[in-house]
């Protein structure tokens, strides 16, 4: 490629009209990621891993339209996002940018740090929101992406999304390695999952997971009752299907909370569609005392936030015991 003498680019920039100035950082812009993109992993790697917080955020948002000046993963369809999560563009990295501090904070108060050799692993990965946000912490070949729907995995594919691509079925046994994963995390998927499904996956990370590796869990916290019962009290609120659901959902609400309370998991088989029966998929409200027990045996039970202003959902903070 022809080098260009400093500064000469910006002046033809200037020098043209407002719509050529545009269509030519546009371009150049493309020249650069293209350039990027064809560097060794390793290389690129560095380039994101010295990235701060502002300046890494930043490049999250500016990738939505794709004006990022790194090299990033495209995004699908806003309603497909939706489908998936119930936003999309830059609404769903911001919501998601508070989980994955939330996760950074904590690896780092636990003394699990991500770097070179670290891998991660991304449970129920959807179209591959939070995927990308680890670019800066490990390797592209370092993540694993894994999910029941081929829907998901195929998106994630199409739109450049990084790491290895891992199709589940609703119960395990997994592909997954052994004793793999540095830390391994599962937004908004064990609040969905039935108490049959959420002790087999519970098995299923107990073999994954490395010795002192840290699990992120999240589930419906308490108020997820009350939530269900403002919809019977506001039918006008009511916009979606699932909204529906939720209406029907723990109508004895005091009983509900009581049961919580005592520790137990409140469940409604609620589906998710053809391929997501109610015997696997429905709305889950698992208490801290849950964990305690069912992910004792393998796991050390760190924290169990429940704090709406941390995060939308409860998240247990599991760490992995010596085999």
């Amino acid at each position: 490629m022809r080098r260009m003498e400093p500064g000469t680019g910006y002046r033809w920039i200037r020098r043209g009209t407002a719509r050529t100035g545009h269509s030519v950082r546009r371009r150049w812009r493309g020249y650069r990621r293209a350039w990027i993109a064809r560097e060794p992993e390793a290389r690129r790697f560095r380039r994101y891993h010295r990235l701060d917080d502002a300046a890494w955020r930043r490049v999250l948002l500016d990738s939505v339209h794709g004006n990022s000046t790194l090299p990033m993963p495209g995004f699908p369809p806003p309603a497909l996002q939706t489908g998936f999560i119930g936003s999309s563009n830059r609404d769903a990295i911001n919501e998601a940018w508070t989980f994955y501090r939330l996760m950074a904070d904590l690896r780092d108060r636990y003394g699990v740090p991500l770097g070179p050799d670290a891998q991660v692993l991304d449970f129920g990965c959807g179209w591959g929101r939070f995927a990308r946000m680890f670019l800066r912490d490990v390797p592209e070949g370092s993540i694993w992406c894994a999910d029941s729907l081929e829907l998901a995995l195929t998106t994630c594919r199409e739109t450049g999304v990084p790491g290895r691509m891992v199709p589940l079925e609703h119960m395990p046994p997994s592909t997954l390695p052994s004793g793999r994963f540095d830390t391994a995390f599962a937004y908004s998927v064990f609040s969905h999952l039935s108490p049959k499904a959420h002790a087999a996956w519970e098995e299923e990370f107990a073999r994954v997971m490395k010795p002192g590796g840290l699990v992120f869990v999240t589930t419906q916290g308490r108020w997820f009752v009350d939530s269900c019962q403002e919809f019977r009290d506001h039918p006008d609120r009511i916009t979606s299907v699932w909204h529906e659901h939720l209406a029907a959902s723990f109508v004895d609400r005091d009983g509900s909370l009581e049961r919580y309370d005592s520790g137990e998991f409140l469940y409604e088989e609620t589906g998710g569609g053809p391929s997501l029966p109610g015997e696997f998929y429905g709305e889950a409200v698992v208490p801290r005392q849950y964990f305690e027990e069912q992910w004792g045996r393998h796991f050390e039970l760190l924290e169990f936030i429940a704090d709406r202003s941390r995060c939308p959902q409860a998240v247990a903070v599991l760490r992995a015991r010596p085999a």
